[in-house]
């Protein structure tokens, strides 16, 4: 498997300072002193939301189903959450991935599981993409879309939410297919001395690499940002009232 390297971004597409301040990447969050954090210092793992779901009667029907193919942009993003290691601590990425160029439209990191996160990444993407009404956002059935802030926010940008069934890491098969990419591609072979390092460094794989430059099996062999540029390009060609004519 190619492993992505610093080189590979040598010609960013875009400014890595202003879609830093952007996006505003590099900001540290406080921790609200209103929910629960979980500390994982030696062995990070993911929330189970069991008891939540006992307790407030939640349930989510699995809508995607496996079919992890649309058929145009912000039809359906897909998301997950992973650790990466940071020093001696642990920090957690978040990301969206819209289905239909394996692109990831939003991202964020944070010391804990806080749905706070989750949300700072969905949000970003939305001001990215803006989607329209009917948007199909698939996640596993963790406590942070479980959560009742985040449902609210679905709510109010039209979207549906889809989760996977209990244990079935397969039924969110591109999300952690994209973990793994990375994950062996680089985040296994560098050292991040802090935080900030780890944004820098997954802006760089992320936004100028993996994005823009990385080739996808599932894309006939091309870019996410290609597959995108393309699909509009015909969109523009489509609507253009000259071809209408005559």
């Amino acid at each position: 498997m190619k492993r992505f390297t610093t080189s590979q971004t040598s010609k960013p597409l875009i400014s890595c300072t202003s879609f830093a301040v952007a996006t505003n990447i590099f900001n540290t969050s406080t921790k609200p002193t209103n929910d629960i954090y979980l500390s994982h210092k030696k062995n990070p793992k993911k929330s189970n939301t069991l008891h939540h779901i006992q307790l407030f009667g939640i349930t989510t029907e699995n809508l995607l189903d496996r079919n992890f193919h649309a058929a145009a942009p912000n039809q359906i993003w897909v998301s997950d959450t992973t650790y990466i290691k940071v020093g001696k601590d642990w920090r957690y990425l978040t990301v969206f991935i819209d289905l239909y160029s394996r692109i990831v439209v939003g991202w964020d990191v944070s010391d804990s599981l806080h749905r706070s996160s989750m949300i700072q990444a969905f949000e970003r993407a939305c001001l990215r993409i803006n989607p329209g009404p009917g948007l199909l956002v698939h996640s596993d059935r963790g406590v942070q879309y479980a959560s009742r802030e985040f449902r609210l926010l679905l709510k109010k940008k039209g979207a549906v939410q889809s989760m996977s069934r209990k244990g079935d890491c397969w039924d969110n098969a591109v999300a952690e297919s994209f973990f793994h990419t990375l994950k062996t591609q680089y985040t296994h072979h560098q050292k991040f001395k802090n935080e900030n390092d780890l944004k820098f460094g997954l802006f760089k794989y992320i936004e100028l690499y993996y994005n823009r430059r990385r080739r996808h099996s599932a894309n006939n062999w091309r870019t996410p940002s290609e597959v995108e540029e393309c699909f509009f390009y015909q969109q523009n060609l489509f609507n253009c009232d000259w071809l209408k004519t005559g």
